[in-house]
C-alpha cells in the first residue's frame, strides 16, 4: 500500500465518512475548485463534462501559474480516485441513474466574462466524468482509515 499525503488523507477520510450514504458522489472530491465553502458555485472555475475541459474565468483568474497549478491539483485528485478504484478501496456504481444531464461542474462558460478552456488528458476527463456516479466504500478503505492509514 502506498503512502498518502496529508491532503490525500483528508480526501480519503471524506470519502470514508460517506460510507453509509446512498447518494454520495465523487464529484465532492473536486468541490475545493468548483464550489465555495457554503457549496455555492465558485465564480471562477468550471468543468465542461462534454468536452473534458477546465474552464477559467480570465476576469477572475489571470495568472497562468494559478491556472496550471489548479489543473495539476485536479489531475492529482483524479489520479488518487483512480488509485482507490483500481485497488478495490472504492467501487463506482454506474447504474441507470441519469448523470448525463450534468453538462458542467461548477461555473459554466455562459456565466463567465472571458472563459479560457484548458483541455485535460482524456483519461483524467473520464475519471472526472465518472465522478458523477455514486460509490460504494469498501471494507478495506474503512479499515485503512480506522487504522490511521497503517496497513
Amino acid at each position: 500500500m502506498r503512502q498518502f499525503s496529508e491532503q490525500e488523507k483528508q480526501l480519503i477520510y471524506a470519502i470514508y465518512q460517506s460510507k453509509d450514504s446512498n447518494s454520495y458522489v465523487l464529484t465532492n472530491a473536486f468541490k475545493e475548485w468548483f464550489y465555495n465553502e457554503n457549496n455555492t458555485i465558485n465564480t471562477a472555475i468550471g468543468y465542461d463534462c462534454e468536452h473534458g475541459q477546465l474552464v477559467f474565468d480570465l476576469d477572475k483568474i489571470k495568472d497562468s501559474n494559478s491556472i496550471l497549478g489548479i489543473q495539476k491539483e485536479i489531475i492529482q485528485t483524479a489520479l488518487l480516485l483512480k488509485y482507490l478504484e483500481d485497488n478495490g478501496l472504492i467501487y463506482i456504481i454506474e447504474d441507470d441513474a441519469d448523470t448525463d444531464n450534468l453538462w458542467y461542474i461548477g461555473k459554466s462558460t455562459q456565466q463567465m466574462g472571458t472563459p479560457l478552456r484548458v483541455n485535460l488528458p482524456k483519461d483524467i476527463a473520464n475519471i472526472i466524468n465518472r465522478s458523477k456516479c455514486r460509490i460504494y466504500v469498501s471494507y478495506a478503505l474503512t479499515q485503512l482509515v480506522e487504522n490511521d492509514f497503517k496497513t
